[in-house]
């Protein structure tokens, strides 16, 4: 199942036409990815059975299928059949039907409120998504993390966006220190003023992935430390081991 927040992601597609294999979301059993080679963002896929979603005539579910791009105008019109209110939450979400016809995917979404259900036909994006997991991130390869609220970021930055509009590339600068010091954001604008800004941190699962992470990498540290002692006590043997059987070599010392 599809939520809003898995077809909203369109938003973030590429508008330009000679990246049209970018002008869409691609989908996937477990998630929503979309990127316009600048930035890149997924989703996943709500955690629903699909038995717990209402029957709609032409429409047969499907659990599992070939991941497929949706357009861009497919995927904000599916965001609109949602039920703007519902009290039962599963109903907050679009079912899609993928399927093979003439060796080309056909794929179907439907919505309902349980008054008016809606189904929409999708040709998906020609063209090869791409590999948008070797691109990802990976968080556990992260050496800081920090964590904000929200609202409270995107006030400040909502005023870096004002203050560099005109400006070329309107670049803002952050510098991190830990996960529970204040991040320095920075820009510069027009008419050569500057403007600064400290935001400080929220508890949050940043605290606990960081100290994870430091025991990760200080044991890490400490294996390699021992690693490095085994191998040189290794050397150190095969070397006096060598002057024995070799006394004229130049390691001959070594067993004296």
């Amino acid at each position: 199942m599809l939520n809003k927040y898995n077809l909203n992601l369109a938003q973030l597609a590429s508008t330009e036409a000679s990246r049209s294999a970018l002008q869409g979301i691609f989908v996937t059993p477990n998630e929503t990815v979309v990127t316009d080679g600048h930035q890149l963002t997924r989703v996943t896929t709500p955690d629903y059975a699909l038995e717990s979603f209402p029957q709609i005539a032409g429409i047969n579910p499907t659990a599992e299928f070939k991941p497929f791009t949706m357009p861009t105008a497919d995927a904000l019109a599916a965001a609109k059949m949602l039920p703007a209110k519902t009290r039962i939450p599963v109903l907050n979400n679009a079912v899609l039907e993928v399927s093979t016809v003439n060796d080309a995917p056909a794929v179907k979404l439907g919505a309902t409120d349980l008054d008016s259900p809606q189904v929409r036909n999708i040709k998906p994006v020609a063209g090869n998504f791409p590999d948008w997991e070797r691109h990802m991130p990976k968080k556990e390869h992260a050496t800081q993390a920090i964590s904000f609220n929200v609202h409270l970021l995107m006030s400040v930055l909502k005023q870096f966006d004002t203050f560099t509009k005109g400006i070329s590339g309107q670049q803002i600068t952050l510098y991190l220190k830990d996960e529970n010091s204040a991040i320095f954001i920075e820009a510069n604008g027009g008419d050569g003023q500057l403007m600064q800004s400290a935001v400080m941190p929220c508890r949050g699962e940043a605290g606990t992935f960081m100290t994870a992470r430091r025991e990760e990498l200080k044991r890490a540290a400490a294996e390699q430390e021992e690693m490095n002692r085994l191998c040189a006590d290794e050397l150190e043997c095969s070397r006096r081991i060598y002057a024995e059987q070799h006394p004229d070599s130049e390691y001959a010392h070594v067993a004296a």
